[in-house]
C-alpha cells in the first residue's frame, strides 16, 4: 500500500479560547471548516482483473461521520460506485495540544472495474456539521486516473 508522509510532520497546532485551532498552513478550524485528506496519488500502472487499495488520512477539527470512496472504468461515464472507507486512528498522532480528528481511511477499488481502460476514484468526507470535501478537491468532475496493464502471461 503506498502510503501517505507522516502527517505529524505537516501539522502545527494550537488550542484558543473560542474552541478554534489552527493547522497546517493557516488552516483556521470551526464548525464550517470542511475535513480535509492528506492522499498521495501513486499512478503505477494496475494489472488488469486485480484490485488495488487506496488510503489517504483525513483530518478535521470536527468529528468525521464517514469517508467514501467512489470509482468507476474509465468507460463507464456518469456510472460511479461506491463504498465506506474503514476508519482507523491515524497511526501518526498530530503533536502536542493539536486537538484535530485524524483517522487514516482504508478502500479497495474491485477487481471487477479494473479493466484495460484505466479506472478513476475519488474520495469524499463528511463531518458531524455536513461539511464535506473530496480528494481531488473537484470530486468526480476530475478524478484521480489509474493507468491499467494488461496481465502478464
Amino acid at each position: 500500500m503506498f502510503r501517505t508522509l507522516p502527517l505529524a510532520l505537516l501539522l502545527t497546532a494550537c488550542a484558543s479560547g473560542d474552541d478554534n485551532f489552527r493547522i497546517g498552513e493557516g488552516t483556521r478550524w470551526d464548525a464550517t471548516t470542511p475535513p480535509e485528506f492528506e492522499h498521495r496519488f501513486d499512478d503505477t500502472p494496475r494489472t488488469a482483473g486485480q484490485s488495488f487499495s487506496v488510503d489517504a488520512i483525513v483530518y478535521s477539527g470536527n468529528d468525521i461521520e464517514e469517508v467514501t470512496l467512489h470509482y468507476q472504468r474509465e468507460t463507464d461515464g456518469s456510472q460511479w460506485r461506491s463504498t465506506p472507507m474503514l476508519l482507523e486512528p491515524a497511526a501518526e498522532a498530530p503533536q502536542s495540544g493539536a486537538t484535530a480528528v485524524m483517522l487514516d481511511a482504508f478502500g479497495d477499488v474491485p477487481a471487477s472495474f479494473v479493466s484495460s481502460a484505466g479506472v478513476r476514484y475519488y474520495m469524499h468526507a463528511v463531518d458531524e456539521y455536513g461539511n464535506e470535501s473530496c480528494s481531488p478537491n473537484a470530486c468526480a468532475q476530475s478524478p484521480w486516473h489509474v493507468p491499467v496493464a494488461a496481465p502478464r502471461n
